[in-house]
């Protein structure tokens, strides 16, 4: 997936494949320089998050795909689902 604020790539999220469905996971994240956290508050950012057309296969295939700026942050984000009652 691709990170947009205010129509300006500013990240990508690699979601492993889910064969089997697990209920935990781990998404890697790099956000570039110009990435904002929304708890900013910044007046007038907009973040989307968009699919992309291409899909990996693997966390490195997606880490090969990257050009890495100086100063982007690599994070990985531990997910559990759970469904609601």
């Amino acid at each position: 997936m691709v990170i947009h604020q205010n129509d300006k790539e500013v990240g990508r999220i690699y979601v492993p494949p889910r064969h089997a469905k697990p209920d935990t996971y781990v998404e890697h994240w790099v956000l570039y320089p110009g990435y904002v956290y929304p708890s900013n508050k910044r007046p007038g950012l907009k973040t989307i998050i968009v699919p992309l057309e291409e899909s990996f296969s693997s966390l490195s295939s997606f880490k090969n795909s990257l050009f890495l700026q100086p100063g982007s942050r690599l994070i990985e984000v531990l997910s559990h689902e759970t469904k609601t009652k």
